[in-house]
């Protein structure tokens, strides 16, 4: 056989093993239990953690018994913390002491009269982190980042942001 012949008759092969190779990635990655990508296991755990959040919002926390959140919650004796009645700027992206976002969604659940909305009295909102509620800090960071999700014009809740509320959560409890 010559070689013209031997490379033509294993081209073939080499497209066949080829595509045998492409397709055993592929039934691996469709595979139950086979591992996500990083990016996407990331954005699970963001997802996961808002959610968690979310719950402890309207149950647990009980914070949807003072305020709501947008539309979601109708007892309203804290700030809307989302866009609607008097507020028009989500929680989110309100500032206070050169605080936005996170740093400010954590000081104001921590320390919620550090620096109190105007128009509504200070001393009424407990302490989330002290008895009776007592959150944990990844309770805390949950709510956070539950809140940080919220309202028109809020920045994308990514890894990042779960970050930096662990470390702001830790930050304001001294650890």
């Amino acid at each position: 056989m010559t070689t013209t012949a031997r490379t033509a008759a294993a081209a073939p092969r080499g497209l066949a093993s080829a595509f045998a190779i492409a397709a055993t990635i592929a039934i691996a990655a469709c595979t139950p239990g086979a591992r996500a990508p990083p990016d996407s296991r990331a954005a699970d755990e963001v997802e996961a953690v808002r959610a968690r959040g979310h719950a402890l919002f309207f149950g647990r926390a009980g914070c949807g018994a003072c305020h709501a959140v947008g539309r979601d919650g109708d007892r309203i004796v804290g700030p809307n913390l989302g866009v609607g009645g008097d507020q028009a700027v989500p929680a989110a992206r309100r500032q206070r002491g050169g605080r936005v976002g996170v740093p400010y969604l954590v000081e104001s659940i921590v320390e919620p009269d550090a620096v109190v909305v105007p128009g509504y009295a200070a001393g009424v909102m407990p302490r989330l982190a002290a008895p009776p509620v007592a959150l944990t800090d990844d309770e805390l960071v949950a709510l956070v980042v539950y809140l940080a999700a919220q309202g028109p014009g809020a920045a994308p809740v990514d890894a990042a942001t779960l970050a930096t509320a662990r470390h702001e959560v830790a930050a304001a409890r001294g650890r």
